[in-house]
């Protein structure tokens, strides 16, 4: 089996998101070398198990999947990876995940998010996906989960502000996604359920609230003790940083109507990753000068 294959059928360029679990570890201000296995161990597992889940999708999405204009290049769409082979790397994928939780340090809080994830990402595969609004908040809950499941294995206490501030960001870039797919048409067919019960308009109308839910959320953080104790009241500072990126993603979904692959549209818009490098050299500066 093409080696290449399989690692696309894991999505592995979608592990940039698994980021969010070593990010209490970060913001803590007590990330040391001795924190590097904890990450390591974090981050692969959550990883293995977020590629297990997106082979469970694929599986499941396979004929609606053929009938999308981008996805039906997929290994499972496309017949490039039989069905058989992508049963043995998911169950290969969860074997090592339970192996790795056996043999590693991580808590039973730990297992139970990561048990959490698994559970509500198949129940969305297998039919909540045609749920509309609820499907939003089923895949915005995935990047909460990666938060706690970080704040749980490094012993780090997160504000409840950040916490609700990536909920919204989640939030915004799938309902972008969603207009993605209704704008460029990619699922004629309308295989996606879900997608019936949304329009340009509404999504449109969505995406302003919560960005603008977002950008304040993240404003509040900046000015509760938790943050001014913990990174000094020039954290302030950052919230340029987040309105600039919040205006260019804006920008990208609805001028240029990008955003129906948010992980690549992120990756690859020069003026978004010179927001973000310019956000996370701020907080480093703040937190470890």
């Amino acid at each position: 089996m093409n080696i290449i294959l399989l690692l696309q059928l894991m999505r592995v360029k979608q592990w940039v998101k698994n980021m969010f679990v070593i990010v209490p570890v970060f913001f803590s201000g007590t990330f040391a070398t001795q924190n590097i296995i904890e990450v390591i161990i974090s981050f692969t597992a959550f990883s293995l198990l977020t590629s297990a889940i997106y082979i469970l999708n694929d599986w499941c999405d396979i004929e609606s999947d053929k009938q999308h204009a981008k996805k039906k290049s997929r290994p499972l769409a496309s017949g490039a990876v039989s069905t058989n082979a992508a049963l043995f790397l998911f169950i290969t994928l969860l074997t090592t995940l339970a192996v790795i939780c056996v043999y590693s340090n991580l808590s039973l809080m730990s297992v139970a998010f990561l048990v959490v994830y698994f559970i509500l990402n198949t129940a969305y595969s297998f039919g909540l996906k045609h749920v509309p609004i609820l499907e939003l908040f089923i895949v915005g809950s995935g990047f909460i989960i990666r938060l706690l499941f970080g704040a749980s294995v490094f012993g780090v206490i997160l504000s409840s502000w950040i916490i609700v501030c990536t909920g919204l960001l989640s939030l915004m870039l799938v309902v972008g996604k969603r207009r993605g797919d209704l704008v460029q048409k990619n699922d004629v067919t309308m295989r996606r359920r879900s997608l019936i019960g949304y329009n340009l308009a509404f999504l449109d109308q969505l995406n302003t609230f919560l960005a603008t839910a977002t950008f304040t959320s993240y404003v509040v953080f900046c000015t509760t003790p938790f943050a001014t104790e913990r990174f000094g009241e020039a954290v302030l500072i950052t919230s340029g940083f987040v309105l600039f990126g919040i205006c260019t993603y804006m920008k990208l979904i609805l001028f240029e109507e990008n955003g129906d692959d948010p992980t690549t549209m992120i990756l690859a818009d020069k003026s978004l990753n010179f927001t973000i490098f310019g956000w996370l050299i701020t907080f480093i500066i703040l937190i470890y000068h």
